[in-house]
Parts: structure tokens; sequence; C-alpha cells
């Protein structure tokens, strides 16, 4: 009997002589995950993360959400690319045409001012005429260089650039104020509406292009009168 007694002591059962420390704390069984017969450990708690969390209207809604903040987000991201490329567009017109303007002054005032000393010098005196003549050839190189460089053609592209990036800026910075908050449709179609924008802005080559006086173009001689028989 006190074998026994020991031996179901030792098993954790109740009865046949166990001690109290032993009756006190049972056979404790694993708990299975997996087990679908309704049984319930007898020991210790089961987890939250095992346990299957009810699905909820918000989080069928939260994922076509997180989608339009993402594109919303893409979006912007474009219109920024955009607006930076405009202000520098921008800006390197601006200093492209500065550039320009001081070269056309640079070479078409002293061509002015040399041309009207050389004319003075030769008619002033008869040994004045070697001083003119090399007056009237610097005129007649600042005056070629000056009509070869195009300064002012030039000058005037760099301007109409200058505008046309300018609106470009000013029209996606509204988008970002506006446009942006309305919605990821309008967002996109304002966005196309830039991009629009961004194709007309001509190149340096096409305004000089425009701006070249065209060759002039001669009469073609009239036919002669018919003779008669």
């Amino acid at each position: 009997m006190g074998r026994t007694g020991r031996a179901c002591g030792a098993l954790g059962v109740t009865g046949y002589g166990a001690s109290p420390d032993t009756a006190r704390h049972p056979l404790r069984l694993p708990y299975n995950p997996a087990d679908t017969s309704g049984r319930q450990p007898t020991g210790g708690t089961v987890s939250d993360a095992t346990q299957p969390r009810p699905t909820t209207g918000d989080d069928t809604a939260a994922a076509p959400a997180d989608n339009t903040e993402a594109r919303r987000r893409h979006l912007c991201g474009e219109v920024e690319q955009i607006l930076t490329e405009a202000h520098i567009g921008a800006r390197r017109a601006q200093r492209r045409g500065k550039l320009w303007n001081a070269t056309f002054l640079f070479l078409g005032f002293p061509a002015a001012v040399l041309a009207g000393i050389s004319g003075a010098a030769g008619l002033a005196s008869a040994g004045a005429r070697v001083p003119a003549a090399v007056l009237a050839l610097l005129s007649a190189g600042f005056s070629a260089g000056s009509s070869f460089l195009r300064a002012d053609a030039r000058q005037m592209a760099n301007l109409r650039r200058r505008y046309a990036w300018q609106n470009l800026e000013t029209r996606a910075r509204l988008v970002l104020a506006h446009e942006a908050y309305e919605g990821v449709e309008r967002l996109h179609a304002a966005l196309v509406g830039l991009l629009e924008v961004r194709a007309t802005i001509p190149s340096s080559a096409l305004v000089l292009a425009e701006l070249q006086p065209s060759p002039p173009q001669l009469a073609a001689p009239a036919a002669p009168p018919a003779v008669g028989p």
C-alpha cells in the first residue's frame, strides 16, 4: 500500500496516500492547437497569437485606403520633380539671357564707337588715315563677331524659355496646393496637364530658328507677252 501510494503520488494522481504537495499540482497535459475535440488544457493559458482574430469592416477598408494614399504620394512626387525641373530651367535661362545680353553690349557698343571715331579721324587729316583704317578694321571685327554669335537672338530665346519655365513652375505649385487634396483622379489629371505644358517648352535651337530672318525671295520674272500670229 505504501509503495502504491508513493507511485501514484509521483505521477501526480490524488488518492492512495498521495502527498499534499502532489495533490495540489495535478498532471498537466500540453496544449495542442490542432486538437478540435474541444478539450481544454488543464494548466497554462492560450496566447492571443494562437487565437483567430475576427475580421471587421475596418480591416477590409484599410487596404484600399492605404493603396489610395500610396498613389497620392507617388503622384505628388512626380509633381515635385516637375516643379524642381522648372525652377532649375528658369534660373538657367535667366543666367544665359544675362550672359548673351552682356555679350551683345560688349560687341555692339565698341563697334559703333570705333566706326564713328575712324570716320572722324579719316576726315580730319590726311596723316590720320592709318589709325582710322585700324579703328575701322576693329569696328568691322566687332560687328562681324556680333553678327556671327547672334547674341541678341540668343538673349530673346532664353528670355522666352525663362517665361515658359516660370509658367510651368507656377502651375506645379498650384497643383500641390489645391489638386493634391482633391483626390487621386483630379491630381492625375493635373499631372497630365503639367506634362503637356512641359512638352510645349521649346529648346534654344528651335527659338533661334524661329527668330532667324528668312532670306529675301526674288520675284519670278513675268512671262513675256504672247506674240500674235
